[in-house]
């Protein structure tokens, strides 16, 4: 029992310390969730009719009057404080225009059009649908999912309104676990601490009307085989109250919405954990500095582990770098996101020096429990994080 309850002090100090240390400041790196799951009221509904009935008459008025029908999509320069699109003043280095007398362009064009159309009635109906249902209702007519991905992306550019405001939702994927407890804005409460397994993440960002909990941090895992086996373990009640959350690989924008929510409403100290490998690194950054697609960044978040430096000094199975590995990996160290993340950098490099990478399921041939046990509680009460 005491040697439980020094453990459990010793985990407390070191969250202690990376709250004070390593949590920053949410109020102006999260001025883009200003309406960020927010209901999608009326007025924001009515704003996206509109703009979208503009943009219809506007093609239908090239049509009628003879000329080349035409869509003119902004390159995105930045995003505003909602996370809707800002682009440079219209010029032909600031738009892609994509017309419909072009044959190569034809049918992207006429897609963008559906996607319109579709917007249109969903907003109407008051509804909204994910993007893969749009893909299988005309999977005739439409090539792949990524062509309605592009096409919906598009359509958030030249209507300058985010993907959620327009009801253009990606498949949600993620799971979350531990203390915490969602309430949609249709009323439905999600218990997110009794649900063997984890519950899955609402798809639509809009859709979360309240969030609550009392977790001392916030635990974020690449796998869900990890996710599940470190739930098996029984980490809720070893290292909890806590949540833990993974988004099965590279997070879908439902995923990093509901943690850049609890980012700025909790305050909590935000850990990854993650493959000892470039795709883990590249994952770990998605959360930690947004896309150019979708520039939902979590700040505070830190990487606790695996790091590239630990294969070797914990002694894990590893196995050598691909060449695509060694690609992405000089790619990783040219972002200019990790210009000044020192210690980040320094990780990366040594993936060039070794030429091993590992994964966190190697940390289970140590020990079943060693992760929940030992390399988590450790790790977190000397605060080692990047």
């Amino acid at each position: 029992m005491c040697s439980e309850d020094n453990g459990r002090s010793l985990l407390q100090c070191g969250l202690k310390s990376l709250l004070e240390n390593n949590l920053v400041s949410t109020e102006k790196e999260n001025l883009p969730l200003a309406t960020l799951g927010e209901p999608l009221t009326d007025d924001r509904r009515s704003t996206a009719l509109h703009c979208v009935e503009i943009e219809v008459l506007r093609i239908l008025r090239q049509l009628v009057n003879g000329e080349v029908m035409e869509l003119s999509v902004p390159k995105v320069t930045k995003w505003d404080r909602n996370l809707a699109p800002v682009t440079a003043p219209d010029s032909e280095c600031a738009v892609s225009r994509v017309r419909y007398d072009v044959p190569a362009s034809r049918h992207k064009f006429t897609v963008i059009v559906l996607l319109l159309s579709r917007v249109h009635r969903q907003l109407n109906e008051r509804a909204s649908g994910t993007r893969r249902r749009m893909y299988y209702e005309d999977v005739t007519f439409l090539k792949s999912q990524r062509e309605v991905d592009d096409a919906a992306l598009s359509v958030s550019r030249v209507l300058r309104l985010p993907p959620w405001h327009l009801g253009l939702l990606a498949t949600a994927k993620g799971l979350v676990a531990g203390d915490l407890t969602i309430t949609t804005a249709d009323g439905e409460v999600l218990d997110c601490s009794n649900k063997p397994g984890g519950v899955l993440i609402p798809g639509d960002v809009c859709a979360v009307q309240s969030v609550r909990s009392s977790a001392r941090f916030i635990l974020v895992l690449e796998k869900d085989t990890v996710f599940q086996r470190v739930l098996q373990e029984g980490i809720l009640d070893r290292l909890g109250p806590c949540i833990v959350i993974t988004g099965k690989g590279y997070p879908d924008v439902s995923t990093r919405a509901l943690l850049s929510r609890l980012e700025a409403e909790l305050r909590l100290p935000m850990l990854a954990v993650m493959d000892a490998d470039p795709h883990g690194v590249h994952i770990m950054c998605v959360y930690r500095f947004g896309t150019r697609t979708c520039p939902l960044a979590l700040p505070s978040l830190r990487w606790l582990g695996v790091l590239p430096s630990e294969l070797s000094s914990l002694g894990l199975r590893s196995a050598p770098l691909t060449p695509k590995d060694l690609v992405l990996t000089r790619a990783l160290l040219d972002k200019k996101c990790l210009s000044d993340a020192h210690g980040i950098r320094a990780e990366i490099e040594t993936f060039l020096t070794v030429r091993q990478k590992g994964e966190v399921d190697a940390l289970l041939d140590i020990s079943p429990c060693y992760i929940t046990d030992v390399y988590l509680p450790n790790k977190i009460a000397a605060a080692h994080v990047l």
